[in-house]
């Protein structure tokens, strides 16, 4: 049994790696609240015109990474954010999202509880026009989930075994990650708890998901999952 072994992970055990492109206006609300729970950070920051690295540095993130690079996309932030860490478990979180206070030891203690668990994430408040206003997408209880989120509680080890997020990917790359993780035996749950709020007031719509790259991302994805006899989760 993979996850025969058992876990004692800790807080202290956790590095948040937060990952954003212009995204000055949030990174005070994204810190803010990390910081509330520990210190070990990794800022990586995707070439951005405003000041997101000097807000990062006015927080004293202790490291900052900044990508120079012709091909961006948050995989490629995970995974040089993922490539610093030392710890035994990493949390993913966007520079536009604020982690609740209470997620990182619900996360823990669910790991520790589910051996198998390879990444556990939870349900968001989406604020998509106004500061005040949210809708809440989320599953009823706790269950092996058939997604994967981008912003999720990790086990660093299985993680780097599964080859991580690939940085190739523009778009689904949690789908893929996904897909991965299952095939060395382990799972990806949905703890039904609050894992942060998101403040995502870009604009998107059917264009977006269907004509462009995003949509031929799916596609590998899709052929993945057939390969690995995935198909049905």
């Amino acid at each position: 049994m993979i996850g025969a072994l058992l876990r004692d992970f800790k807080i202290e055990d956790i590095t948040f790696v937060v990952i954003g492109r212009n995204e000055a206006q949030n990174l005070s609300r994204c810190f803010t609240a990390i910081q509330k729970i520990g210190s070990n950070i990794i800022y990586v920051d995707s070439k951005s015109s405003d000041e997101s690295i000097k807000v990062a540095q006015e927080y004293k993130i202790p490291k900052i990474v900044r990508l120079n690079s012709n091909h961006y996309s948050p995989a490629l932030g995970r995974v040089a954010g993922a490539d610093l860490v030392t710890t035994k478990i990493i949390q993913f979180i966007d520079g536009d999202q604020a982690l609740a206070e209470e997620w990182p030891q619900l996360a823990i203690n669910f790991l520790n509880k589910n051996t198998n668990a390879a990444i556990v994430h939870g349900y968001k408040k989406e604020y998509k026009v106004n500061y005040e206003d949210f809708i809440i997408k989320s599953d009823r209880r706790d269950h092996r989930s058939d997604y994967l989120q981008g912003s999720c509680c990790v086990v660093r080890d299985v993680y780097n075994r599964a080859g991580g997020f690939d940085y190739r990917f523009i778009g689904q790359e949690e789908r893929d990650l996904y897909v991965s993780i299952h095939h060395l035996g382990y799972e990806v749950w949905y703890h039904h708890a609050l894992m942060s709020s998101h403040y995502d007031f870009k604009l998107r719509g059917v264009k977006y998901l269907f004509f462009t790259d995003i949509s031929v991302m799916s596609l590998v994805f899709l052929v993945k999952s057939i390969i690995n006899k995935k198909i049905l989760s």
